[in-house]
């Protein structure tokens, strides 16, 4: 059972050491800086001139998550970075809570991938496999995305309304279009299995919106990632959205 209580597949749980290293930590997320000096620096990204990015590794759990290094707005670069080291501390608590709770068998690994980054947006798709406890090991998926023109996190149920030509997350269009690019080869998974209501993770790709459902464990491989080409989007996105040039015309 992975050791949180916070939310669904971003949730924390943190000992009363980690508390303190969390604390500790405060005033390099006020300021953006790595949140960890002993963090191992990748090569930088380069997208765009004035436009880069870093993978950084905390090496006692491999905990990485990408950090701007050069973007047009310091201000914009200061609030990503100050919540990626949020980000990252949080995850760092997880991986120390499920290892404490479950020595020696206890395992957690962690990837990430920058899928999209512009001076609109940026994407982060986050994978958590682990093994804490209980029948079996599990999987954690996550994303996170920036509204580069603000800096500040974007939830696409909470931010519906800023994308979407409706008030709400439009779920069972989605649904609707998710199940319409359904692998048809798919041995004993079958669409039908995603039902009306069924959260869906999403983040954006270079392509399309990529839609993960929310499964139970013992069907969660019929509940594949799922990229929907933009042009299929249309009629749902708002015009002048924050990330249309993303989308197009």
């Amino acid at each position: 059972m992975f050791p949180t209580s916070r939310m669904w597949r971003r949730r924390a749980l943190i000992s009363s050491a980690s508390a303190v290293i969390f604390a500790g930590t405060l005033s390099q997320y006020a300021s953006g800086q790595t949140a960890d000096s002993s963090s191992t620096q990748h090569p930088k990204a380069r997208v765009d001139p004035g436009l880069t990015y870093q993978m950084q590794t905390d090496p006692s759990h491999q905990v990485t998550l990408p950090h701007l290094t050069q973007f047009p707005d310091s201000a914009v670069l200061k609030s990503v970075n100050t919540d990626l080291n949020r980000q990252q501390h949080e995850l760092l608590a997880d991986a120390q809570r499920c290892i404490s709770i479950n020595r020696p068998l206890a395992s957690w690994e962690q990837t990430s991938r920058v899928a999209v980054l512009t001076r609109d947006v940026l994407s982060i798709d986050i994978l958590v496999s682990y093994y804490c406890g209980g029948p079996h090991p599990d999987e954690q998926y996550f994303p996170l995305t920036y509204n580069l023109r603000t800096g500040r996190q974007f939830d696409f149920d909470r931010d519906a309304a800023k994308i979407f030509k409706a008030d709400r997350l439009p779920s069972d269009q989605l649904i609707g279009l998710y199940k319409q690019a359904y692998p048809p080869d798919s041995g004993e998974c079958n669409p039908s299995l995603i039902e009306p209501g069924t959260k869906l993770f999403l983040h954006l790709e270079s392509t399309g919106l990529s839609i993960t459902p929310e499964m139970p464990h013992v069907a969660a491989a019929c509940g594949p990632e799922i990229v929907i080409p933009y042009q299929q989007l249309r009629t749902l996105l708002k015009d002048g959205n924050p990330f249309q040039k993303l989308v197009g015309p």
